[in-house]
């Protein structure tokens, strides 16, 4: 699958998040949850391919902020005894892609009740 593009000198060029991380030649089950798909050699390899923060000059500045904040919360949330809830594979399955995978417009999102401390 490899092809030469020749593009003139300031030709700007994008591409779509989903577009990169649906490709099952990258991401074998791209829609499967599988972590362990960046552990080991082949899981180094694929990190370049990880554009949820896109990447080059244009990347996000709060890249680094945002991934400490999300490891914060999800070290948090596992303290909790949560359930979903009115939430099925719908509300997340990305349906639209508007350069930002989106799920169904009317989505209410992952919605959660929250019973109490775990043990």
């Amino acid at each position: 699958m490899n092809r030469t593009y020749i593009l003139p000198p300031g030709t700007s060029i994008s591409t779509s998040t989903l577009l990169v991380h649906a490709n099952e030649d990258i991401f074998p089950d791209p829609f499967v949850f599988d972590p362990e798909r960046w552990l080991g050699p082949a899981g180094a390899a694929r990190r370049k391919y990880q554009l949820a923060f896109s990447k080059g000059p244009r990347t996000c500045i709060g890249n680094h902020l945002a991934n400490a904040e999300m490891t914060v919360a999800i070290a948090a949330m596992a303290r909790w005894d949560m359930k979903l809830f009115e939430t099925d594979d719908q509300d997340v399955a990305f349906l639209h892609d508007y350069h930002v995978a989106t799920p169904k417009l009317d989505s209410k999102g992952v919605r959660a009740t929250v019973k109490g401390r775990t043990n």
